[in-house]
This record gives structure tokens, C-alpha cells and sequence, in this order.
């Protein structure tokens, strides 16, 4: 494990507090983020990375982050969001 805990560390945490008393929409389909859900929920918020960590995202930077369903998310997978939010170029 990474010397700044991962996901399971105090500097992750900060950052999904962060975006989560944002309360904004999800990056990915632009619905709202019920942010009451329980973690599972497909409706929950999760933090995506707009840079996948595996193509050289940054965990910790803000920048990289931005809020999105868990089921949105999951979806997703490693692909990178484009800048309007969607995974996709039209």
C-alpha cells in the first residue's frame, strides 16, 4: 500500500468529504447525486477520477476529482470522462 494510504486514507477521505458537501451532480450523466443513499446504492455518490489512475491520475488531486454515482462510475470502469462529462465523444 502507497505511504498515503489509498483509498482508505485520512487525505482520500478529506477529498470525498469535500465533494460530497458540494453536493453537486454526477460528472458522468448530470443527474442528481442522492447523497442520503446507502454506500452500495447505484444512486450513492463516488468519487471518479477524471484521469484513471491507471493512465497517470493523481488520487489525491482535486483536479482529477469529481463526484459521480457509484453505478455511474462502476459504467465507466478505467475510461477517462471527456470534458462535457459523458464517457463518450459524440
Amino acid at each position: 500500500m502507497s505511504s498515503n494510504g489509498g483509498r482508505t486514507g485520512a487525505a482520500y477521505q478529506r477529498l470525498c468529504a469535500t465533494l460530497r458537501a458540494q453536493h453537486l451532480p454526477c460528472a458522468i450523466c448530470g443527474k442528481n447525486i442522492d447523497y442520503q443513499a446507502p454506500p452500495r446504492s447505484s444512486r450513492s455518490f463516488s468519487l471518479n477520477h477524471k484521469t484513471p489512475l491507471n493512465a497517470g491520475g493523481s488520487l489525491l488531486d482535486p483536479n482529477n476529482a469529481e463526484p459521480a454515482h457509484l453505478g455511474c462510475n462502476s459504467s465507466l470502469g478505467d475510461r477517462p470522462t471527456t470534458v462535457d462529462g459523458t464517457s463518450r465523444t459524440w
